[in-house]
């Protein structure tokens, strides 16, 4: 087996079909969906060039939400119908958000519950940490499953060390290269007690100011890449939530529930999930569990400080403007998620219950348009403006871009993305449903790194429900392993990687069908306890298996 050092991937690429399609909810001024609007009403740009709308549609919900299941439809010349079933899937994002807002939230589903369903809905709960109860009408069972929801935050959102760097900051500093956030760290660490250097920044050598620098990065993007992929597993979570909602019949709505998280850098994987939701009909609404947030400027009380002296002015005032940005920034993504949609963000308002009931429902009617993509597919994210014309000022909800892929070689990388994006979220996950049989183990072992010790990790897989490809009349089949330590907030501290190519004929393949395939990968880590995660993926229907295990290395 070929291994090498685990690093987490980032994903790049997305497909796109040739035919974009844009869903639209046109609201008046009072939030109602607006009636009447035909194909001559709307016109869309991609990137600021007017394409021609080539389909058109429009969506009606098929009752009115107050309506008894068997009352008659608002037209007397349509049929009367029973009103569709409504499956609402409710997600807790359990990781960015704080204890006290999730508090505010589980008590605004457990109303929501109580006093917000009708007969005939059916409600699932989601969360990022994979706590899970299916479709149900059961009020008890549903509250109880509100209940048990806890807050797994995965970082320190404050920050830690001196200069301290909050995730924001991390944010600018790692993924934008944002001078100004890094001048601001660069004078507080003029003040950190272990500076050796000077007690002035501007008084410090050039030599001082590259090391400052360097460091000060260093310790942006490792704080970034944990945040980040916080932000990739979150995401993931609310693909399952989706994806569940696209296999129920009737109406479907997918209401989030969050104090928000920072979704930069991951547009393709938003898109995708706006993609999901628009193609299955699925409206997204989202509640921000932070309420009417009125975050004072500079650092709490009880935020950790490491330094000599007071901080910095610049420092101090670069992180009050930020204040805004940081809020809109971790509310892009549930934003997004709701114009693109047709959904509601409710947000800067403390009445969570209201904000649940007013959630749970689907626009009366919405709008569905396509255009015939130019041929300008470069691969890159192109911005979307959907504007009604020659009538009235409407708010218009709409998706707001789309990635145009070009060639087959793209595409390829997109799917090679995907199943990296895959393992990594999986890395960093809790789920232990396995696709396929796997088990983990480990053995202690000396390491040949002074005060490390090996932790060999040993993988099972048995070849009961993989599927092998045959050629040259043997069987093919690739497997993927990855093996990482985290701390107790699931950092990885230790990880391999690595691949095994099978080509068996039909002997070598009956004997493996008894033994299984082992394989191991070595992590060299200190004394302390971990979780070893192992994740592994077969190549030709892309199914996954999962494994962890407490470890304790002395």
């Amino acid at each position: 087996m070929s291994a090498r050092p685990y690093v987490t991937g980032i994903p790049r690429f997305r497909v796109q079909t040739d035919l974009v399609e844009v869903g639209v909810v046109v609201r008046s001024g009072d939030g109602h969906a607006v009636p009447g609007l035909t194909k001559e009403n709307f016109a869309i740009t991609d990137r600021g060039q007017r394409r021609d709308i080539s389909y058109f549609a429009v969506e009606k919900r098929s009752a009115p939400m107050d309506a008894p299941a068997n009352a008659a439809p608002s037209n007397p010349a349509e049929p009367g119908r029973n009103r569709d079933p409504r499956f609402i899937a409710l997600y807790f994002e359990d990781f960015a958000t704080g204890t006290g807002d999730l508090k505010h939230a589980q008590q605004a589903g457990r109303r929501f519950v109580k006093e917000g369903l009708d007969a005939g809905d059916r409600v699932a709960i989601f969360s990022t940490s994979g706590n899970f109860l299916d479709y149900t009408n059961a009020q008890d069972e549903l509250i109880d499953a509100i209940d048990k929801l806890r807050s797994h935050p995965k970082y320190n959102e404050a920050g830690a060390g001196c200069p301290r760097i909050n995730s924001f900051e991390a944010y600018r500093i790692a993924a934008l290269n944002d001078p100004m956030a890094m001048d601001a760290a660069k004078a507080e660490a003029a003040t950190c007690a272990s500076n050796d250097g000077s007690d002035q920044y501007t008084g410090a050598s050039t030599g001082q100011q590259t090391a400052d620098e360097n460091r000060i990065r260093a310790q942006a993007e490792l704080f970034w890449g944990q945040v980040r992929q916080t932000s990739q597993t979150t995401l993931d979570a609310m693909g399952k939530a989706l994806e569940s909602l696209r296999k129920a019949p009737g109406r479907r709505v997918l209401l989030i529930a969050s104090s928000g998280f920072i979704s930069g850098t991951l547009e393709a994987e938003t898109d995708r999930l706006i993609d999901t939701a628009l193609r299955a009909g699925i409206v997204i609404n989202a509640v921000d569990a932070k309420g009417l947030y009125a975050e004072a400027p500079g650092r709490g009380i009880n935020d950790s400080i490491d330094s000599v002296g007071p901080i910095p002015t610049q420092t101090f005032r670069v992180e009050s403007e930020a204040l805004a940005g940081k809020l809109f920034t971790a509310n892009q993504a549930m934003s997004s998620f709701t114009q693109a949609t047709g959904g509601l963000f409710f947000h800067n308002n403390n009445d969570l219950p209201y904000g649940f009931r007013q959630l749970g429902s689907i626009p009366e009617v919405s709008y569905v348009l396509a255009f015939n993509r130019a041929d300008d597919a470069d691969g890159k994210y192109h911005k979307l403006k959907v504007t009604v014309v020659d009538t009235k000022p409407y708010e218009v909800q709409a998706r707001p871009g789309y990635f145009a892929m070009s060639s087959r070689a793209d595409r390829d990388k997109a799917v090679d993305s995907t199943a990296r994006e895959a393992m990594d979220r999986e890395v960093a996950g809790t789920s232990l449903v396995n696709d396929f049989p796997a088990t983990v183990a480990y053995r202690l072992e000396n390491s040949r790194q002074k005060g490390m010790v090996t932790v060999k990790a040993l993988i099972h897989v048995g070849l009961d429900g993989l599927k092998f490809s045959v050629r040259d009349e043997r069987r093919v089949q690739k497997l993927e392993f990855v093996a990482a330590l985290t701390d107790a907030n699931g950092n990885v501290l230790a990880g391999k990687e690595g691949t095994l190519d099978f080509a068996l004929t039909d002997a070598t393949f009956a004997k493996l069908s008894v033994s299984g395939i082992n394989a191991a990968l070595d992590l060299d880590v200190q004394p302390g306890r971990y979780r070893l995660r192992a994740v592994a993926r077969e190549a030709v229907e892309g199914k996954l298996a999962r494994s962890t295990m407490d470890v304790e290395v002395k």
